[in-house]
Order: structure tokens, then C-alpha cells, then sequence
């Protein structure tokens, strides 16, 4: 197993917002992990995904995660490093539970050193948060479950 898949692998594991990832490949077993939470806020450059290597495990089904009824989830409308407080130091936009409204700032989104906001869809709580500070992120990419109030969807 080669530095190049790993990479690959962690960065499918990013885009898709998944939690775990279990992968057979070329006789070895690669299993991820990552928490998410209120550890989403931690500054660039942190990491705890361990990675443990055995053998003979099948690859899973891999898909991005669907959202519960009346909830939304916030997609990166371009690609660039999220940015989940206004500067370091200072306290996160969102955290686990917080509610929002339609049209809150809840990161920005910087590409080309431009920075652009990503505001909230709807009215709600913040039900999972599936990046983390400094994460280069892709178009369409899953960044917030928004759990919608009322009847918005």
C-alpha cells in the first residue's frame, strides 16, 4: 500500500463526509477514523485520523451522507480551504447545536485569496459539522447538516 493511496483514500473519506472508512487494497486493510464535533474548530494542520493497516476486508459501499427528513445539508459552492472562524484565535461561527438563521454566516470559503462567505440555507440547528478548519474542500462537497425548523426543507 503506497503513500499515494492512503492520500486518496483520506481525501475520499473528506469529500464524502464519512466518520469511517474501511478499504481492502492489494492484500492490506485500511481503516480511518475521524471524530467530528466541537474538535471540528481545532486550528489547520490538525489531525486525528488513525490509521491502522491488516489484511482481508472487502471495501464497503461508499456514499455521502443523506440527510434526515427536514434536514439540509450546506455544500461548498466552489473549491478552497474552509474557514470555520472569522480568524484564529477567535471563536467558531457554529458549533454543534447552535441554530441559525436564513442567511447567517457560518464559514467562509477561500480560493485565490478571495474570502467568501457560506451562510445558512434556512432557519435551524446545526445538526453535524462533517469538516474541519482548514480543510481543502471541492465544489459540492458536504460542509454542515442543518436540521430545518418548521416547515422549511
Amino acid at each position: 500500500m503506497d503513500f499515494d493511496f492512503v492520500r486518496n483514500a483520506l481525501g475520499l473519506m473528506v469529500r464524502q463526509g464519512l466518520s469511517v472508512l474501511d478499504l481492502k487494497h492489494e492484500g492490506a486493510r485500511l481503516r480511518m477514523e475521524r471524530s467530528t464535533g466541537h474538535e471540528a474548530c481545532m486550528l489547520p494542520g490538525s489531525v486525528d485520523l488513525p490509521v491502522s493497516v491488516s489484511e482481508n476486508v472487502p471495501v464497503a459501499g461508499l456514499r455521502k451522507k443523506e440527510p434526515a427528513p427536514k434536514e439540509r445539508q450546506v455544500q461548498a459552492p466552489m473549491t478552497g480551504v474552509i474557514h470555520l472562524m472569522p480568524k484564529p484565535g477567535d471563536p467558531c461561527f457554529v458549533e454543534l447545536g447552535s441554530q441559525v438563521l436564513k442567511g447567517q454566516q457560518i464559514a467562509i470559503i477561500e480560493a485565490m485569496k478571495t474570502f467568501s462567505p457560506i451562510n445558512a440555507p434556512c432557519d435551524g440547528i446545526v445538526r453535524d459539522i462533517l469538516i474541519r478548519n482548514g480543510d481543502e474542500v471541492m465544489n459540492g462537497d458536504g460542509l454542515f447538516m442543518i436540521q430545518a425548523a418548521g416547515g422549511e426543507n
